[in-house]
């Protein structure tokens, strides 16, 4: 496991502290600040349609890892949403940092690091024998790092096409 958003999990950490809120799936608040963090999420995403969900997990996905580790839930919430309101031109760098008196520190830019499908390349279809690339891919991928490099044999495969939501909403989706 080589990636902090790699979902098949990351070791070295110790255990993970879990909060069970029953199967009302009902958002968890250890602090009294925490639930106006996740309120300001959906205030500019649903609200304000200013951004995505999809693109929210992107932007906590370019904090610096030390950044990252050190923050958190709420905290990355907040951070995810200040940087894509800072992106998006709602409000200024500058306009944070004098709120908050000091440096408000940010994602890092977004910048695309994925590549091009291959044109005319026939989707792999129930039956076919395929190997993972063994190679690493930052930020939040559907590949967790225990099945790059592995064989298999395609069991399922969906009809439908489904963008990489990491993708800004006016350069299109790979699908």
């Amino acid at each position: 496991m080589d990636g902090i958003h790699d979902l098949g999990g990351m070791q070295g950490f110790g255990r993970v502290a879990h909060t069970n809120n029953s199967l009302s799936y009902k958002p968890v608040f250890h602090e009294d600040w925490e639930h106006l963090a996740y309120s300001l999420l959906f205030l500019a995403a649903d609200g304000m349609k200013v951004f995505s969900v999809d693109e929210l997990r992107h932007a906590i996905e370019r904090m610096n890892a030390r950044h990252y580790f050190g923050s958190p839930y709420y905290d990355r919430i907040v951070i995810g949403t200040a940087t894509l309101l800072v992106e998006y031109g709602v409000i200024t760098q500058k306009e944070l940092d004098e709120m908050l008196g000091t440096r408000f520190e940010l994602a890092r830019p977004y910048f695309s690091q994925g590549r091009q499908t291959r044109a005319g390349r026939q989707p792999f279809e129930v039956g076919d024998t395929v190997r993972v690339r063994d190679e690493f891919v930052p930020g939040h991928i559907r590949m967790p790092g225990y099945v790059r490099g592995r064989h298999g044999v395609v069991l399922h495969r969906t009809k439908e096409k489904w963008p990489f939501q990491i993708d800004r909403p006016w350069q299109g989706s790979v699908a």
